[in-house]
């Protein structure tokens, strides 16, 4: 993977009817988990340092249980 992505923080912006595309959950979720992978940290840690401005941290928090719950069934 391009450590080069790590760089910039992630910055979302919300759509006008207030929902994130599928898409975007997935991408945050999927470069959080792997900043926290390469960095041995928290996901609080790797959230403060990826994510700046939306999606709140309980958002990300409750999109990276969904996927997992989907990954699990």
């Amino acid at each position: 993977m391009d450590i080069s992505m790590h760089m910039e923080t992630i910055n979302l912006v919300k759509p006008l009817n207030g929902r994130y595309k599928q898409s975007d959950k997935e991408m945050v979720v999927k470069m959080l988990h792997e900043y926290k992978k390469q960095k041995n940290c928290s996901y609080k840690y790797a959230y403060d340092k990826m994510v700046e401005g939306n999606p709140s941290y309980s958002t990300y928090s409750a999109w990276r249980r969904k996927l997992a719950n989907i990954k699990a069934t």
